[in-house]
């Protein structure tokens, strides 16, 4: 990936998975798909819960949507702020990359998540945006270049 064309996106955090309004075309998508219930029991099942237990829970996949006019990725990035995730687009590529670090006891560890999609069409990078509920679940989304 050409590190001219990269365009780097803020991480807007964002109320509830199931209030906020930034959400509710994905949700649409979801119900859709048949998988809102999948993202809808995670967004239910975080406080309190460490990392490790986090982790261990069954997750499925990302969902990733492709629509007419745009795509939208749903991750499940719970227990990382904002701060800890950069999401970055070319036309064709999205890249995540969620990392934290972590003190137990006298130890330190580093927890990350990455991951890389090759889009099947041209998006416009610029209008690209990336979104963290509370409760952690990233939704990335762009329109197609048309």
């Amino acid at each position: 990936m050409s590190l001219a064309a990269k365009r780097s996106l803020p991480i807007k955090q964002c109320v509830a998975f199931l209030q906020d309004k930034l959400f509710e075309r994905a949700r649409a998508a979801l119900q859709e798909a048949g998988t809102l219930n999948h993202w809808t029991e995670l967004s239910r099942n975080v406080s309190g819960k460490s990392i490790d237990e986090l982790a261990e829970e069954e997750s499925m996949m990302d969902s990733v949507l492709f629509h007419q006019d745009r795509f939208e990725i749903m991750i499940d990035a719970r227990g990382f702020r904002p701060e800890d995730v950069k999401c970055s687009m070319t036309p064709n590529v999205v890249e995540v990359l969620a990392q934290k670090q972590e003190k137990v006891n006298s130890t330190t560890r580093t927890i990350s998540l990455t991951r890389t999609y090759q889009l099947p069409q041209v998006i416009k990078p610029e209008e690209g945006t990336c979104y963290l509920s509370s409760e952690g679940l990233l939704l990335i989304t762009a329109p197609w270049l048309k």
